[in-house]
């Protein structure tokens, strides 16, 4: 939940952010943008951008395309992906998860791919797990009721929730809303990182 919840929020708050977006829509995600997303950084992107958070699918759009990479001495590209399923990522870890934040719907079949900053997503635990549990009775079989509380804080690097449209305590359609996400910072450079959409 907390990782999912997370995504959602990077991704929303970066979606508005066009500066750092690179659209990629027109086709399956290349290796090409990945550079040309990484490029919204300008000159901190080498220093900056320290992984992608991918959908499966793309990242095994990837995958296909490093085993047929020509240009590579040796084809050693081709070898490490097929041999072992390494995926070159500009010398950046890839973070390969289906979360329903990384992709839009069946219709348009489009993802999202996030090279994120240092500090771009914390998602922090803000009070201890509390547990209740019961056993009822007066039924013909018991049964266990069991209620949990907890409670997690999310921050996005150059973002700032907007309680006025999002509320307190929101949930989660509310915190993959984008109007309810604010930029704190002028420089992009500043911000959470970088976004691309492809198919």
């Amino acid at each position: 939940d907390q990782v999912n919840t997370g995504i959602n929020a990077v991704e929303s708050f970066l979606s508005g952010e066009t500066g750092l977006k690179h659209d990629a829509s027109d086709g399956t995600l290349a290796f090409s943008d990945l550079v040309s997303g990484m490029s919204k950084m300008g000159d901190r992107a080498m220093s900056s951008v320290r992984a992608w958070v991918i959908h499966s699918k793309p990242w095994f759009d990837l995958l296909a395309a490093a085993g047929t990479t020509a240009n590579a001495p040796a084809n050693e590209v081709a070898n490490e992906a097929l041999q072992f399923g390494r995926v070159p990522g500009i010398n950046r870890p890839f973070v390969v998860t289906d979360a329903a934040g990384l992709y839009l719907d069946a219709t348009t079949d489009l993802y999202y791919t996030l090279g994120l900053v240092e500090g771009g997503l914390v998602i922090e635990e803000s009070e201890e797990p509390r547990v209740l549990i019961r056993v009822e009775g007066g039924l013909e079989n018991l049964t266990l009721l069991m209620q949990f509380e907890f409670a997690y804080n999310i921050t996005v690097k150059g973002a700032q929730w907007d309680t006025t449209n999002g509320g307190l305590n929101p949930n989660d359609a509310a915190i993959a809303l984008n109007t309810n996400w604010d930029a704190v910072v002028a420089d992009d450079k500043d911000k959470a990182g970088v976004y691309i959409h492809s198919q």
